[in-house]
């Protein structure tokens, strides 16, 4: 029972102390309640404005098992809580968000347990303060976290002051080389106060800053004895005030006064010539504000020209475009640079070199006056030139024609120089001289060469006059001379009289000719202030005359009733001529009509048209010339007119040719003509061919005959001479059995002899009247009738003959002996003439036993003292 009452007890606290902790938790929710709890461990957080910011609280329950059922956030010891996350419901979560102001910046992560985080996601200055977690759990006892939130801001704003004070920016200056710069940095806003650093690059310039107020700090930089090296130098002043947010930062530039460091002309690379178009360049460096280019010549004129500015004004370039002149040749060209802010200028300049064709200048020697050069002086030229590049040809000219052959007119060109040896009125006249390089060519000015010479004829002029009696002619004396005549003088000459004749004021002469008497030659001289001229100019004068008749007439476009004529004149003796056409007669008919003479005449030429004419008549042209001295001779043509029935009848001229008209058919004729020729031509020469041929032939016959006869006469002197024995020794061509083969022998040797005649037949004719046999050896026996062997044959011959005729027939019969052969000198048996030979070999069918080839001149003599072969003995 006892049990049972302390159960119920138990029972009653358990839900005494729901009731109160219900009641406690209601009283908190709706603000009237506010723990006090002490002695609550404080966390600090530091955080910059703008970042995000974790306020960490741990929610491990100390009973374990035991689960989180509320958090809530409360700031600064205000009763009503900021944030509230309640967990009682699992099934589901609400947070709550107190204060309106934290919408959407504030919320719990609770998933990082053990720690749970209010995270900002954006902190704001205002919300620096001290935060205050509060954990109730289901079982453990409720839990408090203080945190302390620390806002660091970043500072705002970065301000330049120049040593007035005046706010800078962008950059600083201008300032000269050499100065000192001083430049304030401000850094505003922000807590706690920022530090001020100055930077070039990355190099760190000055760090030493100071507070000046709150949300403001200082730092003073100051720059000596600023040089080129500094001009347009970045200057960057950094703030900060934290090691989480990027750093406030400004920068600014140096401006230096800088003059050119340099002034350079770049001129065309292509040398310049006269009135061509160049761009000259004119770079200045260095310079800052960028310096103004001018550009001048020698004469002080400024010429037009365009600047531009490159590298941010640090290369300036001015443009020239220049057309030089031949007056810029080895002047100067100026490019001025002008810095008004530094009140200072620069300048450079090119001397000019410009290539120009040559200058050329003639005249006569520095001795000579050209007004008083007579003829057979010696004058000379001399042509100064100035060229850039030099002259490379130089050409002297004379009255316009270039003088090609100096030597041949006695000129001597030397460099520069024409020299003129005895100069003659020939040489008078305009001299240029012409330079060439490779701008062009020149020509100098004109220098006339006057010469003044005697008077002399001119050749043109002079000549034949025809004059009629009791007619003037007017004579002027045909000379050229310089200084002109002054005075003339005339003469009349004939084979029987001399006399002056009287000048009229022009210094001609009017000569009228009455009998044949005056007739002649007229002379005439000149003199001028040289003096009298030599050789006087002629006129032959001769009477006037009737005209010379006309020549080959001919007929043209013959009709039947029209002709043309057509002749050549002849000599009008010094009169003008005309020329008539008279027709005759006409003939060809029944009766020789006599007609009435009719004429044409034409004054300029002999050449009629005669119309009217009857058809199928002939008529009698009489063609003459005619002048004021009578008519001249006249020939006559026969002419007929066509018939009706268009038949041609060719016209007999009496005088003069007749054109022929080259047809189709002359052609033809010409051509079969031309082709019989060749012909014959061809025939002549195959004849002549063939006579030379058999002259030839019958000169070879005759002497075949000759040498047959001859060899017939040696033959039968042998057979004459030969008569004693001769043996034939040690023969091998000899048969030694003569009786056994005699048959066999002589019918081999008779056929064998006639084909070898045959074969030997060309060589005779060769060899004309030389007989050829083989080498030979010849021994006379001591004594002939004596001596024999028995296997050796013996000739014996009817005629006796002594040993010291041997060699004169043997001579006659055209066979050479050995000089040592005699009666005396024999073999050593001296008992015969040993023939012995080694022959060549035989032909096939006598190769067994038949002696070799067999000459036709030779035979052998027989046993009886005749001679029938001798091919086998050699001699």
């Amino acid at each position: 029972m006892l049990l049972g009452c302390d159960r119920v007890a138990s029972m009653l606290f358990l839900c005494t102390a729901i009731l109160i902790q219900t009641l406690l938790f209601g009283a908190r929710i709706s603000g009237k309640y506010l723990p006090t709890e002490g002695n609550v461990p404080v966390t600090t957080v530091s955080t910059v404005l703008g970042m995000l910011t974790n306020l960490p609280c741990n929610i491990t329950p100390s009973v374990p098992g035991d689960r989180v059922l509320l958090v809530l956030w409360y700031k600064d010891g205000y009763g009503k809580p900021l944030y509230s996350f309640d967990l009682r419901n699992v099934k589901s979560t609400v947070d709550v968000i107190w204060d309106s102001e934290l919408q959407d910046r504030v919320n719990l992560n609770i998933k990082s347990k053990p720690t749970a985080f209010l995270t900002f996601l954006g902190v704001e200055e205002k919300d620096q303060g001290l935060y205050r977690c509060r954990v109730d759990y289901k079982k453990s006892p409720t839990t408090f976290k203080d945190v302390k939130l620390s806002i660091t801001v970043p500072p705002k704003e970065v301000v330049f002051l120049d040593e007035k004070g005046s706010e800078i920016i962008g950059s600083t200056g201008p300032f000269l080389e050499g100065s000192t710069l001083v430049i304030t940095c401000d850094i505003l806003g922000g807590w706690p106060s920022s530090e001020v650093i100055w930077w070039r690059g990355r190099e760190r310039l000055d760090s030493t800053w100071e507070h000046i107020s709150p949300a403001k700090s200082r730092n003073t930089l100051k720059m000596e004895r600023l040089g080129r090296m500094d001009q347009e130098a970045v200057l960057e002043c950094r703030g900060n005030n934290n090691n989480q947010s990027k750093p406030v930062s400004s920068s600014l530039k140096i401006n230096l006064l800088l003059g050119p460091v340099s002034l350079k002309i770049v001129e065309p690379a292509a040398p310049m010539s006269v009135d061509e178009e160049y761009l000259w360049k004119c770079v200045s460096l260095g310079a800052n504000p960028p310096p103004v280019l001018s550009w001048w010549n020698s004469n002080g004129r400024e010429l037009p020209s365009v600047q531009e500015n490159f590298d941010n004004g640090n290369r300036t370039v001015s443009i020239l475009t220049f057309t030089p002149s031949l007056e810029d040749e080895g002047k100067p060209i100026i490019c001025r640079a002008e810095h008004a802010a530094l009140k200072s200028t620069m300048e450079t300049s090119k001397i000019t070199r410009i290539q120009y064709k040559p200058l050329l200048w003639l005249k006569l020697g520095n001795n000579l006056n050209e007004q008083n050069i007579k003829e057979g002086d010696d004058v000379y030229l001399s042509c100064s030139t100035k060229s850039n590049p030099p002259v490379s040809q130089l050409v002297w000219s004379h009255n316009e024609k270039v003088i090609d052959d100096p030597e041949k007119g006695g000129i001597i060109i030397s460099k520069d120089n024409l020299i003129i040896r005895n100069i003659t009125f020939l040489h008078e006249g305009k001299y240029t001289c012409e330079g060439t390089n490779s701008e062009g060519t020149s020509v100098s000015n004109i220098v006339y060469i006057s010469i003044s010479y005697l008077p002399r004829c001119t050749t043109s002029d002079a000549g034949y006059k025809r004059v009629s009696r009791g007619s003037s002619v007017n004579l002027r004396c045909p000379v050229h001379a310089n200084p002109p005549p002054i005075e003339y003088r005339w003469e009349f000459n004939s084979s029987n009289t001399f006399r002056p004749l009287d000048t009229d004021m022009k210094g001609g002469v009017t000569y009228t000719p009455y009998t044949d008497m005056d007739y002649g030659s007229i002379l005439c001289w000149g003199l001028n202030n040289v003096g009298k001229q030599i050789n006087p100019c002629l006129f032959q004068i001769f009477p006037t005359g009737k005209p010379d008749p006309v020549s080959n007439c001919s007929i043209y476009n013959t009709t039947s009733t029209s002709v043309r004529v057509l002749c050549l004149p002849g000599s009008d003796n010094g009169s003008p001529q005309q020329f008539a056409l008279q027709i005759l007669s006409t003939h060809g008919m029944e009766e020789d009509l006599q007609t009435t003479s009719s004429v044409l005449i034409n004054k300029e030429s002999p050449s009629f048209l005669v119309k009217s004419l009857t058809s199928g008549t002939g008529f009698t042209f009489r063609i003459y010339s005619f002048n004021d001295n009578g008519d001249g001779e006249g020939i006559e043509l026969k002419v007929y007119t066509l018939s009706a029935e268009n038949q041609k009848h060719v016209s007999e001229i009496k005088e003069g040719p007749i054109p022929v008209k080259m047809t189709s058919l002359v052609w033809v004729f010409l051509g079969i003509m031309s082709l019989l020729v060749l012909l014959l031509v061809i025939v002549g020469v195959i004849i002549r061919i063939s006579s030379v041929c058999s002259r030839i032939r019958h000169e070879k016959k005759e002497d075949m005959t000759a040498l047959n006869q001859r060899s017939k006469q040696n033959v039968s002197r042998l057979k004459e001479d030969l008569n004693s024995p001769m043996i034939i020794h040690n023969n091998p061509d000899i048969i030694p059995d003569r009786e056994r083969h005699k048959h066999r022998d002589l019918k081999r040797r008779n056929s064998y002899n006639s084909e070898t005649f045959n074969q030997s037949k060309e060589k005779r004719r060769m060899e004309r009247n030389k007989l050829h046999i083989d080498s030979m050896y010849c021994t006379l026996p001591k004594n002939l009738n004596n001596h024999t062997k028995p296997n050796q044959r013996t000739f014996k011959s009817p005629y006796q003959r002594t040993t010291s005729d041997l060699p004169i027939l043997f001579e006659q019969n055209s066979m050479i002996l050995r000089e040592d052969s005699s009666a005396e000198d024999l073999t050593a048996e001296g008992r015969g003439v040993l023939l012995r030979d080694d022959p060549p070999p035989a032909p096939p069918e006598f190769a067994d036993d038949v002696p070799p080839k067999v000459s036709p001149f030779m035979e052998m003599i027989r046993e009886d003292g005749t001679v029938q072969d001798l091919n086998t003995t050699r001699f």
